[in-house]
C-alpha cells in the first residue's frame, strides 16, 4: 500500500530550532531541528510513516531521498541558509521480508532459564520483534512467546534474550523475525538446551486451604497467603477427581493479595482443589493440601411452603383466625422482602420469624373474616438465587358462623436444659415449647431473654404448638448459672398473655482440663507420641491455630462437626510434613474470630 503526504520546513535562521512542520500524514505534527556547525542544520523528524520512503526538495529542487526508521523517525543533515524551504514528500513503501535469523544458539541453566542468541538483523529489514518457539518432544513446536526489542540485549557480537520458568528437561528452540511491514521471516535453525531447577527453590505453598460452595453453584477455595515477598500470585487448580487419579483439568490465577479464588457456573458434583503460589520468574510452589466439596450446582428450584394453618380445605374456621405457614429454600435461602400474603385478594401485614432455611410467617387479617365464606390465601415468595426462583401458590378454607372466644393464655414449658439442671452443656441449645389451644400463639409477641438479653431463635411447628430454639453464639462458662425468661401472647383480638416463664440452669464442667477449648498440656516438651498436644471440648465452628515463633501459620483445625470435639496435633503442618523442633504458639478462636484460649508448645524432636 502506498501512502502519500508531505512535510514542509522553512529555515528562518541559522543554528536555530526548526519551525513546526507536518509529518507525512498529518500536516500539524511537530518536527524538531537543532543546529550543528555553522551553516549546517540537523533535522530530527518524528511521527513519519515507519519505513516510508521520502523525496526531499530544497527550495524546489530535488535534494535527496530518505527512508524513515521502523519507529517512523528521520535524521538528516544539510547546509542551509535563512529562508530555505524543505519539502518531504512520501513516495511509497518498499516492503521487505526479513530473512531467517542466522547463528541461532541456546544455552540452558540450573535456575530454570534458557538464553537464546542469534546474529543481529540487517537494518534494512526493519525488524521490530520476534517469536520464540520451543518443544520438548516430537517434531512440532508446542509453545511460543513474543520477544520485543526491549527484551533483547543488543551488542556487536549479536542479539540475545533470556526466558525463565522452564521445568526440568531438554528443550528444542527456534526463532522467527517480524518487521514493520508485518512480514515474518522463515524459522531459524533449531538449537537444543537442557534446563534444570536444582539451584532454584520455589516459594512455599499457601496454607489453611478450604473449599466451599459460595454462592450456590460456585466453587470457592480460600487459603492463607504465604509470607514470601517474592510471591506475585496464586493458582487454584481443580477437577472432578483427586490429583492422585490424574492431573487437574482446570486452573485459575489470582493476585498476590487474594485470599480466595472462585469459579462459578459449575455443574453439580464433587470437586477437588489445591493451590500453588508462584513468583515473577514463574517459579511454582508445591501443591497445597487437597480439599474437596460437593456442589449442588445452580439453584433452579422455587421455595417450598408447608404447615398451612388453617389447613387447605378446612371448614368451620373461626372468623377471627389468623393465617400461618412456613416458607423455606434449602439452597439459596428466602428473600424476606419478597414474601407477599393476600387474603381474598387483600394484601395483609405479616410477621416473619427465621427458621432453618426460611421463615415462619404469621398473618392476622385487619378485620374478622366474613362468615360462612370460602377464603383464598395467596402467597408469593422468591429465593436468593442469582436468577430468583419464585413461588406462587394458594389454598382455600371455609369460615364458620362465629369467631373464637379465646380467653386462655398460651402455655410455656422448658424442654432443654430442664429448670434447675446442674450439668447442662455450655454449648447446648435452649429449647422451649409454647402452645395455645385457642387461636394460637402470636409469633410477634414471643420473647426469649437469656441472662437479661433478648436473643434470636428459630421456630418449628404451628401457632397451636410451637418450639423455639436458641443456640448461643459462644459457650456459657463452666459452672455458670444461666437465667432464662420467656414471654408469649395469643392471637385473640384482645391478646391473652402468659405469665412470663422464668427459670435457670447451671453449666457443668468446672475442671479446666475439660473446660471449653482447653489446651492440654500447656508449655510441655513434645516429641514423645505419648504426650501430644490436645485441645479439648471444642465448640462447633471454633478454630485451633498453630503458629511458629515468627507468626507464620503452620496448622489449622476447624471444628465443623458437633459441639465438644477433641483434637490432637500430630506435629505436622497443613501440608502433612513433620514440623521442625521449635517453640509453637497455640490460639483457639470462637466462631466470630474472637480469641478464647492461648498456649505454647515446644517440639523437642523432629522424629
Amino acid at each position: 500500500m502506498v501512502r502519500h503526504g508531505f512535510a514542509l520546513i522553512l529555515v528562518t535562521a541559522m543554528l536555530a530550532h526548526a519551525c513546526p512542520a507536518a509529518a507525512a500524514d498529518s500536516p500539524k505534527k511537530p518536527v524538531s531541528k537543532s543546529g550543528t556547525a555553522a551553516g549546517n542544520t540537523q533535522f530530527l523528524m518524528f511521527g513519519m510513516q515507519p519505513a516510508g520512503s521520502y523525496e526531499v526538495r530544497q527550495n524546489g529542487a530535488v535534494d535527496r531521498s530518505v527512508v524513515a526508521s521502523p519507529m517512523g523517525n528521520i535524521e538528516m543533515d544539510d547546509v542551509t541558509a535563512v529562508g530555505d524551504t524543505y519539502v518531504f514528500t512520501m513516495t511509497g513503501l518498499e516492503p521487505v521480508t526479513p530473512s531467517a535469523p542466522a547463528g541461532f544458539s541456546a544455552l540452558g541453566s540450573t535456575n530454570g532459564c534458557a538464553t537464546l542468541s542469534w546474529n543481529a538483523p540487517p537494518t534494512a529489514e526493519y525488524v521490530t520483534d520476534y517469536i520464540l518457539l520451543w518443544r520438548r518432544t516430537g517434531t512440532a513446536f508446542t509453545d511460543s512467546v513474543q520477544v520485543s526489542l526491549t527484551d533483547i540485549v543488543q551488542s556487536a557480537n549479536g542479539w540475545s534474550t533470556t526466558r525463565c520458568g522452564f521445568a526440568n528437561g531438554t528443550y528444542t528452540f527456534a526463532i522467527r523475525a517480524h518487521n514493520a511491514f508485518d512480514l515474518w521471516s522463515g524459522r531459524s535453525g533449531e538449537a537444543n538446551a537442557t534446563v534444570s531447577n536444582e539451584n532454584t527453590q520455589g516459594p512455599p505453598p499457601p496454607t489453611n486451604v478450604a473449599a466451599t460452595e459460595n454462592p450456590v453453584g460456585c466453587l470457592r477455595v480460600g487459603f492463607t497467603r504465604v509470607g514470601d515477598p517474592t510471591v506475585t500470585g496464586y493458582r487454584m487448580y481443580f477437577a472432578t477427581h483427586p490429583r492422585s487419579q490424574g492431573a487437574y483439568t482446570d486452573s485459575l490465577d489470582v493476585a498476590s493479595t487474594a485470599t480466595s479464588a472462585s469459579r462459578c457456573g459449575l455443574s453439580a458434583g464433587t470437586y477437588y482443589a489445591s493451590v500453588r503460589s508462584f513468583t515473577d520468574l514463574g517459579l511454582m510452589s508445591v501443591y497445597s493440601s487437597e480439599v474437596s466439596v460437593t456442589l449442588q450446582g445452580p439453584d433452579v428450584t422455587a421455595p417450598v411452603l408447608s404447615q398451612r394453618d388453617p389447613a387447605s380445605g378446612a371448614t368451620n374456621v373461626a372468623r377471627n383466625a389468623g393465617v400461618f405457614f412456613l416458607v423455606s429454600d434449602a439452597r439459596s435461602g428466602i428473600n424476606a422482602s419478597s414474601i407477599v400474603v393476600r387474603v381474598n385478594a387483600i394484601q395483609e401485614n405479616r410477621t416473619l420469624t427465621p427458621t432453618t432455611s426460611g421463615y415462619a410467617v404469621a398473618v392476622d387479617p385487619a378485620a374478622d373474616l366474613p362468615a360462612n365464606t370460602l377464603i383464598t390465601v395467596q402467597v408469593t415468595a422468591a429465593d436468593q438465587a442469582a436468577t430468583p426462583n419464585v413461588l406462587n401458590t394458594s389454598w382455600t378454607f371455609t369460615t364458620g358462623a362465629t369467631a373464637n372466644n379465646d380467653v386462655q393464655a398460651p402455655t410455656i414449658a422448658a424442654v432443654t436444659p430442664l429448670p434447675g439442671s446442674t450439668s447442662a452443656s455450655g454449648n447446648g441449645v435452649i429449647e422451649v415449647d409454647i402452645s395455645d389451644s385457642g387461636l394460637g400463639v402470636a409469633l410477634g409477641s414471643v420473647e426469649l431473654i437469656v441472662n437479661g438479653n433478648n436473643v434470636a431463635f428459630t421456630v418449628q411447628g404451628s401457632p397451636e404448638s410451637l418450639r423455639i430454639t436458641h443456640r448461643p453464639p459462644s459457650p456459657f462458662t463452666a459452672g455458670a448459672e444461666v437465667f432464662v425468661r420467656v414471654e408469649a401472647c395469643d392471637r385473640a383480638s384482645t391478646p391473652n398473655c402468659a405469665v412470663p416463664f422464668e427459670y435457670s440452669f447451671t453449666v457443668g464442667g468446672s475442671n479446666l482440663a475439660n473446660g471449653t477449648g482447653a489446651i492440654v498440656p500447656d508449655g510441655y516438651w513434645a516429641g514423645d507420641p505419648a504426650r501430644p498436644l490436645e485441645v479439648r471440648n471444642i465448640p462447633r465452628a471454633w478454630t485451633v491455630h498453630i503458629f511458629d515463633a515468627a507468626g507464620f501459620a503452620v496448622r489449622r483445625y476447624d471444628n465443623t462437626g458437633s459441639d465438644g470435639a477433641n483434637w490432637t496435633w500430630d506435629f505436622a503442618n497443613d501440608g502433612g510434613q513433620r514440623v521442625a523442633p521449635a517453640l509453637y504458639l497455640v490460639r483457639v478462636t470462637d466462631s466470630g474470630g474472637g480469641l478464647q484460649r492461648t498456649g505454647r508448645f515446644l517440639v523437642q524432636s523432629s522424629r
